[in-house]
């Protein structure tokens, strides 16, 4: 049985490599709704403009 100090180094390594996945998760999940936006903007015949950008992101 592993002793208390080993445990605990090997649940904050597990905690920090979960923390970065799920920051890289929500970073790509982001970036796929930006670039959603701004296909639609330019699907409707506008040139994308900031403000719908920021409505986009304001949205997350």
């Amino acid at each position: 049985m592993p002793n208390l100090c080993q445990t605990i180094r090997l649940s904050v390594a597990l905690n920090r490599h979960l923390i970065s996945v799920i920051t890289l998760f929500s970073y790509l999940l982001s970036i796929r709704h930006y670039i959603r936006c701004h296909f639609l903007s330019l699907r409707r015949g506008r040139s994308p403009i900031p403000i719908l950008h920021y409505h986009c992101a304001s949205k997350l």
